[in-house]
């Protein structure tokens, strides 16, 4: 594991190796700034289930364009600890516009593995916009989103809770001006105006990062 001085790009954190002779698994390394005080991020561990779907379909069905999470069900079974991780794929179903995988992520115990968590994924390609689609209209019209120069601000993260999540410092998070924390920075029950970027100007939000993006709204 990387000490505490060295940090990691989004890109280098998500990356999962093959592991040779097996054709379905792969091996990963979780970064301590990626996680939190004692284990991984759950944001960041959905990520990772991306990554290796998108990587699995490269190594098994490089015929198949199918780079883009579709849906996902995860259940996380039990903390998820820092350094190496082995993740598993089995194929549920293949096919030619959308294919389903189950991916369990593994942490070593004792001389075997223990699952930590498991997904279902739909795979399929967002770029060809053919498959099943549902409209839904927009929440809000475009006058009614703020500025976010103008009438928001920067919401600074905490010592304490850079501490105790460091993953929360990857990003640059914009709130209402006046807001005292994100979780009032809306307008009524159902809309929260939250702005964010990766703190990496050289990082760009895909769809692998959307895993980890969904999980980093911080009510404090």
């Amino acid at each position: 594991m990387k000490s505490k001085s060295a940090t990691t790009s989004f890109a280098q954190a998500t990356k999962v190796t093959p592991i040779l002779g097996t054709g379905s698994e792969f091996e990963a390394n979780i970064p301590w700034d990626w996680s939190g005080e004692t284990h991984a991020h759950g944001g960041f561990i959905t990520s990772l289930l991306f990554s290796t779907a998108r990587v699995y379909f490269l190594s098994n069905h490089p015929s198949r364009s199918l780079p883009d999470p579709i849906t996902i069900h995860v259940q996380f079974l039990l903390p998820v600890e820092m350094g190496v991780a082995r993740l598993r794929v089995d194929e549920i179903m293949i096919g030619k516009r959308y294919s389903t995988l189950q991916i369990t992520v593994l942490n070593q115990k004792g001389s075997g593995h223990q699952s930590c968590v498991t997904a279902i994924i739909t795979q399929g390609n967002l770029s060809t916009e053919a498959g099943q689609n549902i409209d839904v209209p927009p929440i809000l019209s475009k006058k009614e989103i703020p500025d976010r120069e103008i009438a928001c601000e920067e919401w600074i993260t905490p010592n304490w809770l850079a501490k105790l999540l460091p993953v929360s410092s990857k990003w640059r998070i914009r709130t209402l001006k006046g807001s005292k924390n994100q979780f009032l920075s809306r307008k009524g029950l159902n809309v929260k105006y939250i702005w964010m970027k990766w703190a990496d100007e050289k990082e760009k939000l895909d769809v692998i990062s959307l895993g980890i993006l969904c999980d980093s709204s911080f009510d404090r």
